[in-house]
């Protein structure tokens, strides 16, 4: 009955927990199970909760993992020094949001991310070269 007294037009989301049941910019809808709901309600959202977290605390496990092991090849390939500063340049561009087109000044800051860490993994790639060139 209060269900249709909502004002859709104002709400931008919200969340069973920690599993987003209703968002209006993806057109999700695990409430009424309309539009991108796949026909799931929030009767069944709350019922398999469990297991929908489990799942997703897997996923992000998983996810963990591939980091890691991505960050150990990274380090690997560029030595600490240059992976030390891979990570700090990174870390200065995580506060861009990629979610709308980027502003000029956002496309600026990512090119420039670009250039230094291409550059960072050439320097690493020529002095490898160098390095097995000599000893051969």
């Amino acid at each position: 009955l209060f269900a249709f007294a909502l004002p859709e037009h104002r709400i931008v989301g919200f969340k069973y927990k920690e599993r987003v049941v209703w968002d209006r910019e993806t057109r999700t809808d695990l409430v009424f199970g309309s539009q991108n709901g796949n026909g799931v309600t929030i009767d069944s959202v709350i019922q398999n909760y469990d297991e929908w977290d489990r799942a997703r605390q897997e996923e992000l496990e998983s996810q963990r993992k591939r980091q890691a092991e991505v960050s150990r090849r990274i380090k690997l390939t560029l030595g600490d020094d240059r992976f030390q500063q891979l990570k700090q340049l990174s870390g200065s561009v995580q506060h861009i949001e990629l979610d709308n087109a980027p502003t000029v000044l956002a496309q600026k800051e990512i090119e420039e991310y670009v250039r230094v860490a291409l550059n960072l993994f050439r320097q690493s790639r020529q002095e490898a070269s160098d390095f097995f060139q000599k000893n051969t």
